[in-house]
């Protein structure tokens, strides 16, 4: 019986021992027909055990997938995406790493063929990778990583009582007169 490829990669990692896998990406697991809340449970359980295991693992996420910005990615892309994970595991992850390539570059991968295969490149271009689509996805995901690094400042400060305001985001100042 065929498993799953995240679960069935998750129990081949612990019983051998491996020290660093890349089991699936989030949003494949919603491929398996399992409702939203499902995926989140299953993955939650998935990384839970493959943690106990001492296995540090490394997975991927588009921005697209994040639950909270559903409804901003379909006024983008024109389209709902049914495969999407709650926040917290995007918030809980250990580290975070942006890997940023420019629409162009991308586009030009797409249309070599080594994002899908060729006969699927023309219905895509026409659809999720048009240029303007990919702009705005990457503006999500920049600041979506600058939400959590400014986080992570803000954990840091707290941690070792640093009381100064480091200026590392924008700031605004509202003034309101009684005239």
């Amino acid at each position: 019986m065929a498993q799953p490829q995240g679960l069935g990669s998750g129990r081949v990692l612990i019983r051998f021992s491996v020290k660093m896998g890349i089991p699936t990406t989030f949003a494949a697991l919603g491929g398996l027909g399992l409702t939203t809340f499902s995926v989140a449970n299953d993955i939650a359980k998935y990384f839970a055990i493959i943690a106990a295991a001492f296995v540090v693992t490394y997975t991927t996420l588009n921005v697209q997938h994040l639950e909270s910005i559903a409804d901003i990615v379909s006024g983008i892309i024109g389209i709902r995406v049914h495969e999407t994970v709650p926040n917290r595991l995007f918030d809980d992850a250990t580290e975070v790493v942006l890997v940023d390539l420019p629409p162009d570059d991308l586009l030009v991968r797409l249309d070599a063929g080594k994002v899908y295969v060729p006969v699927a490149v023309e219905h895509a271009r026409q659809n999720f990778f048009r240029k303007g689509n990919l702009i705005a996805l990457r503006e999500l995901a920049l600041r979506r990583v600058a939400d959590r690094v400014n986080a992570d400042v803000r954990s840091y400060r707290l941690s070792k009582s640093v009381e100064a305001v480091w200026p590392t985001r924008e700031r605004l100042m509202i003034c309101v007169s009684a005239a």
